[in-house]
């Protein structure tokens, strides 16, 4: 199959989105979390990209970032790679863990660029996880306290200091055209699901349903698909294929 060419901006201004393949979870606790957040700090020094925004969902991964393409491309590739090892080995998990290439799409006025910035930080309190400024998964809090690993002197100047950005982040504008891997999906939040299949399999590591033998498999899926949870939201938290958890779930 022949990749679309990646649009390219004269900015160096790219939105960047990648997610769990299949829609799975990419992170299951605080310490996935710390360890991309190294990888990333590390892939931007190296490739000399300088971060304006990133935000860490359950299964997806929100960055704006200031660099050529081609640089950009090689810290997806190094993060991607040694993220994907290191959660598999932890997990006891195999397979691609990310869906394909990134989504990107350059940033290319002021304008565009705070929207997408506002966009990328009110990602939990559109998921339901929580408000923007209580969620420790973005740089949001580096914005309004002290930046640790995000340049926000550009932001900041744009939104006139902090009071113009923390007011500029209370307004909702939902049509936003910004890369979205779940609009139009509206589904209960994986950080909720996960606490649902936890409840509905206590004592049993969710990741683990992947390895199972078929019939402890299978009668786990039923426990999950019986909790009221979707056949894609139990293919994203197990990672098993859609087609195995609608057949389980029906007792086939």
């Amino acid at each position: 199959m022949v990749r679309t060419m990646r649009v390219c901006g004269e900015s160096n201004v790219y939105h960047v989105v990648t997610r769990g393949a299949g829609h799975c979870l990419i992170f299951e606790d605080n310490a996935d979390r710390e360890h991309y957040l190294a990888l990333l700090d590390t892939a931007c020094e190296q490739n000399n990209i300088s971060l304006l925004a990133w935000c860490l969902m359950s299964n997806h991964v929100h960055l704006l970032v200031e660099a050529p393409m081609e640089h950009i491309s090689q810290m997806m590739r190094m993060i991607g790679s040694a993220y994907a090892l290191y959660f598999n080995r932890r997990h006891g998990r195999m397979g691609p863990l990310f869906q394909g290439r990134f989504k990107s799409e350059p940033v290319e006025t002021d304008e565009y660029l705070c929207t997408v910035v506002r966009y990328i930080h009110r990602n939990p309190l559109k998921a339901g996880v929580a408000n923007i400024d209580k969620y420790p998964w973005s740089s949001y809090c580096e914005y309004i306290k002290q930046p640790k690993r995000v340049d926000t002197s550009q932001i900041l100047a744009l939104m006139d200091g902090r009071p113009g950005f923390i007011e500029f982040h209370m307004q909702d504008d939902p049509s936003a055209p910004c890369i979205d891997i779940e609009r139009g999906r509206k589904v209960i939040a994986d950080d909720e699901a996960l606490s649902i299949a936890q409840s509905a399999l206590p004592g049993v590591s969710i990741e683990s349903i992947y390895c199972m033998d078929r019939a402890s498999r299978d009668e786990s899926l039923r426990k999950l698909s019986a909790s009221h949870l979707s056949i894609r939201q139990i293919e994203r938290l197990t990672g098993v294929a859609r087609s195995v958890v609608s057949k389980a779930a029906r007792g086939q």
